[in-house]
């Protein structure tokens, strides 16, 4: 009976609570190693992380991706850093992914506390019944694992006051439970399975990075601040609006403002620093995918296409400039 109760405990009890720990420690554990292995600081600064998105975007030359930043940026960046994630953990080092190697790291400290645990009392003599060896195991590891309480009455039925072949079952069935998880680790597949951890390496990163997802009225470009508390919106990037020198939408009741005079419009305008003339201030990054795509701006929102000045064929080397003195993040050895 008290082998069975071994066997019961290593795989019933503790299998799935470790399981359950690497899940939950995983997503995480990517984010830390991701950021510790990211020489231009992307995943834990605003302004890297911005100017490599755009960099992305240029390098992609793609109409259909600067539309999906420019109205869904939450979105479009998250789905940007849940495919870094997922390249991360598919590079191979010594014939495993990075995933699979990280998934394995988790599972073998902890499994080397449970395994301290057995020996240790073994080694002292554990004088107690083998149930309390079981429940001294249970809150050496509570934080940790936390195994159920509710999953251990079988076990205690299954086992007898021989505390010491007990815990010397035991300690063999979690060494070969641990074997058969290492086994199992090896045949996950990356993709699928970090789409089931409970934090998410993208989603993760996004939300350290940007503290506010504010959007300005006029170009949709998102706040910039951050830090949580601010008393005012910014972006250094607006994009390019119309050429009017005044405006009119649902927060002004239907009235024309003048651009200069925006803030006095409603109280949620006192709240952002926006250039008093979007058109003229947008920065030249903007202009120049405004200049390259008018046309299919004009075509997808069925409109007549833009008379665009060509003072905002900006070359691209001028763009970089202008990102890197804007940003503080320096692209000498970025192409554009």
């Amino acid at each position: 009976m008290t082998q069975k109760g071994a066997e019961r405990f290593a795989k019933n009890c503790f299998m799935p609570v470790v399981r359950n720990a690497i899940f939950k420690n995983l997503g995480q554990m990517i984010v830390t190693e991701m950021k510790r292995n990211d020489p231009l600081e992307k995943y834990g600064n605003r302004n890297n992380f911005t100017v490599a998105l755009l960099v992305h975007l240029r390098k992609e030359d793609s109409f259909e991706q600067f539309r999906h930043y420019i109205w869904d940026f939450e979105n479009f960046a998250k789905d940007w850093l849940r495919g870094l994630s997922v390249e991360y953990c598919e590079t191979e080092s010594v014939g495993e992914s990075k995933f699979i190697k990280l998934s394995k790291v988790i599972l073998k400290r902890i499994a080397g506390e449970a395994i301290n645990v057995m020996r240790g009392a073994i080694t002292k003599n554990f004088s107690g019944e083998a149930k309390s060896l079981i429940e001294l195991f249970v809150d050496k590891l509570k934080s940790k694992l936390g195994i159920p309480k509710d999953s251990l009455k079988l076990v205690f039925f299954q086992v007898d006051n021989k505390t010491g072949y007990f815990a010397k079952m035991a300690l063999m069935c979690i060494e070969q439970t641990v074997i058969f998880l290492l086994q199992e680790l090896a045949n996950w597949v990356t993709k699928p399975t970090i789409k089931e951890l409970p934090v998410q390496p993208g989603e993760e990163i996004f939300l350290k990075i940007f503290s506010c997802t504010k959007k300005c009225t006029f170009c949709k470009v998102h706040c910039e601040a951050e830090t949580v508390e601010h008393h005012q919106h910014y972006n250094r990037q607006h994009r390019p609006g119309d050429s009017l020198d005044i405006f009119r939408n649902s927060h002004t009741n239907g009235k024309f403002v003048y651009y200069k005079h925006f803030q006095t419009a409603v109280d949620y305008y006192r709240s952002w620093l926006i250039p008093k003339s979007p058109g003229a201030e947008a920065d030249t990054y903007w202009k120049k995918v405004f200049y390259t795509f008018h046309k299919e701006f004009a075509e997808r929102y069925r409109v007549e296409p833009a008379d665009i000045n060509p003072v905002w064929n900006v070359p691209w080397e001028t763009v970089k400039v202008d990102l890197s003195k804007a940003y503080n993040v320096p692209l000498e050895s970025i192409e554009l």
